[in-house]
Order: structure tokens, then sequence, then C-alpha cells
């Protein structure tokens, strides 16, 4: 007689999961974490932001220039920068798309790195775009300024510099005259004018007269003035030399930067003078110190009342 076979045994159910016979039950583990595309995208943006930032650099510290020796050098690393900046910042751009998007459904936790590195992808995009249009600007304005020279040289007979001396040890002039330089250059100083300080003054003394000068210059020449630097220097009746006074409304104002043929530039000074040494103000300026000097004097309290 056969013997009996048992049925097969049933698969058992532990802690909720199938298990299969004689094996326990297992219960699977947490779905897997996708934070790489967010880690991906600050990198990449990063690097791009970098490379962006670049060009801005160089032509800041001056090294963008037509004349510099490093112009073929420039030339063939500033599109390789530049395309570096773009593809960067584009896959910047993309992972953080799809690291905010593997954030939302819950297969990723690092969704503010995603967005952050979305942000640093469109930065680095915007500043390779604007690089080419710095770059492109910038070399091709130095391209001018180089040709122009060369055919200015090519065309016109050299001429000798302009003579920006006074002619003479000229006297002193009195507030409200003009002195003209060989070259065409006219610089004219106010007479001091009574000044009210606002609240934000600094350099005042209680009891002193404020009062301001205006330094009026006119480039009557054929030529540019570069590094124009009209702050002049004063003194009083005594000799000493008065504080300046600055507040919120520009009180003391210095004329600087290039002043093109035609032109005028004004510069203003604000002083603390003592009233008992008031009866004469002594204003030296010139417009570059490649100009002589030239003196004002007259004096100081027309009408100022202390404060």
């Amino acid at each position: 007689m056969a013997t009996p076979v048992p049925p097969p045994e049933a698969p058992q159910q532990l802690g909720g999961y199938w298990a299969p016979p004689g094996l326990p039950g297992t219960p699977p583990g947490p779905p897997r974490r996708r934070d790489g595309f967010g880690v991906a995208a600050v990198v990449l943006g990063g690097f791009g932001t970098v490379f962006g930032l670049a060009p801005f650099l160089l032509w800041l510290m001056g090294v963008l220039d037509f004349d510099s020796p490093t112009v073929i050098l420039l030339v063939v690393l500033l599109p390789v920068v530049v395309g570096l900046a773009g593809v960067l910042g584009l896959a910047s751009l993309v992972f953080g798309l799809v690291g905010h998007g593997e954030a939302r459904k819950g297969r990723a936790s690092n969704k503010g790195m995603a967005l952050t590195g979305t942000g640093l992808g469109g930065l680095a995009l915007m500043l390779a775009a604007l690089s080419v249009v710095v770059a492109v600007t910038a070399l091709a304005g130095d391209r001018d300024r180089v040709t122009g020279a060369e055919a200015r040289g090519r065309d016109v007979t050299p001429t000798a510099p302009p003579n920006r001396e006074a002619p003479e040890r000229v006297e002193p002039l009195r507030f409200g005259q003009t002195h003209v330089y060989d070259d065409g250059v006219k610089v004219t100083v106010s007479e001091p004018r009574p000044y009210k300080l606002d609240e934000f003054a600094i350099g005042h003394e209680k009891g002193d007269l404020a009062v301001q000068v205006r330094i009026t210059i006119v480039n009557g020449g054929a030529e540019a003035i570069d590094d124009l630097a009209a702050l002049p220097h004063v003194r009083d009746a005594a000799g000493q030399v008065p504080e300046n006074i600055f507040d919120a409304r520009g009180a003391t104002k210095p004329a600087t930067g290039a002043l093109l043929p035609g032109r005028r530039a004004v510069a203003q000074v604000t002083l603390s003078v003592d009233p008992d040494k008031a009866g004469e103000l002594q204003v030296e300026i010139s417009p570059t110190p490649e100009y002589d000097s030239v003196v004002w004097i007259g004096p100081a309290d027309g009408g100022a009342r202390p404060s």
C-alpha cells in the first residue's frame, strides 16, 4: 500500500509580508534617494558662474586691451572660457530642474539644493552672454582707437605737445576772474558764498563761517584732459588751512576723470573758516599736476554769518 504524500506547505505570512515557504519574511527597504541631480546642479552651476565672471574680472583689471601683448592669448582663451560658462550653466539648469522634479515626487530630499543649482545655472548662462558683449565692445573700442591713432599718425604731421605751463609767473587773480592756459584751458574760481549746513555735515567748527567756492574748468583746447583732479589748496588770512566740510548734499566735491574738448567740469569745496581769519582767502588750483598752479585771493566773509 502506497504511503500518502502530505500537501505542499502554503506560503507563510510574517509581519504582513509574504515569504516563500521555509524563509523568514523580510520587509523591502526604503526607496532609493536620487539626490545626485541637485548636487550636480550646484557644482556645475558654481563652476559655470566662475567662468562667466572671468571676462568681467579681466576687463576690470585692464587685461582686456587691444594694445596688450596678451591679446592673442585672450582671443584664443576667451571663447573657451565663455563656452565653458554656457555649457556648465545649461547643464546645471537641466540637472536642477530634474532634481527639483524628483524632490516633488518624494524621490529626493535636497529640494533646496536643486533650486540653488537651477539659479546658478541661469546666472552662468546670463554671465556668458554678457561676457561676449563686454569682450567684443572692449576689443572693438580699443581697435578703433588704435587704428584711428595710426591713421592720424600717417596723415597728420606730428606737432609739439601743448604747452600746459603758464607763460610767466602771474599775479594772484581775484575771485570771479578767469585764467587761460596756452592750450586754451580756462579755470575760474567763484567768490566764496555762504553755505547752509544740513544735519549730516561734518568738518565744521561751531562759530566758524561755512562758505563754498566753486571751480569751473572749461577745456577750450583740441585734446582731452586726462586724470582731472580739481580740488584746491586753501589758506586763510593767517596762512592756516581751513577744514573741508562734507555733508549729504555734496558740500565738497572734486572734479575728476577725463574732460573732452569743448566740455566743462565744476568742482566745489566748502570750508569752515574762522571769522577772525576770513579777511582773505587764498585758493590755489591746477586742472591736473601737469599744469602750473594759479592762485585766487579775496575775502571769505562775503555775507556769511558764523554758525
